[in-house]
């Protein structure tokens, strides 16, 4: 049985989840949703949602490496995937179906760490320069990764006693959806 402090580290640890996933779905409505869309933001401000695209992956690739990072570092825990499987394991929940979809979250660490090193998380010279493009990768394998976020969360929060929740959106007054309505109503 898991404590009132394993379950609130997890929910912190969802709650990273959560917000990644919230931020890619800012950048796909905007970016990936449909042609009005993409004219609407063109002949907008098409500098500024350039640049937003920009620092809206270059996000989300740092997540990425924040919710998969080691479970130390410096001597300081991270509330991680990892710092979550030690959890698991200590409290002997870790299943086969844990351990897999925690392994292929470090796969995708791994498939864009590149990028994430190279580019968001520092200036690398010889990337910087050559202007070649680093940490491409297949939309199935983006679509691949928050699947098994989502199904990693859910069986995780159901071994620590808090159940599963699914954030696959979110919406509110306010939101993504609004600014693209009011760009296009404008």
């Amino acid at each position: 049985m898991a404590s009132v402090q394993q379950q609130a580290e997890f929910l912190a640890f969802r709650d990273a989840c959560i917000w990644l996933r919230h931020c890619y779905n800012i950048y796909a409505r905007l970016y990936h949703a449909d042609e009005d869309t993409e004219t609407v933001l063109r002949e907008s401000a098409p500098r500024f949602f350039s640049d937003l695209s920009t620092i809206l992956q270059e996000y989300f690739f740092l997540q990425v490496r924040k919710i998969t990072d080691p479970p130390v570092m410096k001597g300081r825990n991270n509330l991680s995937l990892q710092y979550v499987d030690q959890l698991l394991t200590a409290l002997g929940l870790a299943s086969p179906e844990l351990v897999a979809l925690s392994s292929k979250l470090i796969s995708y660490r791994m498939l864009t760490a590149d990028i994430a090193n190279r580019v968001a998380a520092h200036t690398d010279a010889e990337t910087t320069l050559a202007g070649n493009l680093i940490g491409a990768h297949a939309e199935q394998e983006l679509d691949a990764f928050l699947a098994n976020m989502q199904s990693y969360t859910d069986l995780a929060g159901e071994a620590f006693g808090v159940g599963p929740l699914d954030y696959k959106t979110q919406a509110g007054v306010g939101d993504v959806l609004d600014l693209i309505r009011s760009l296009k109503r404008a």
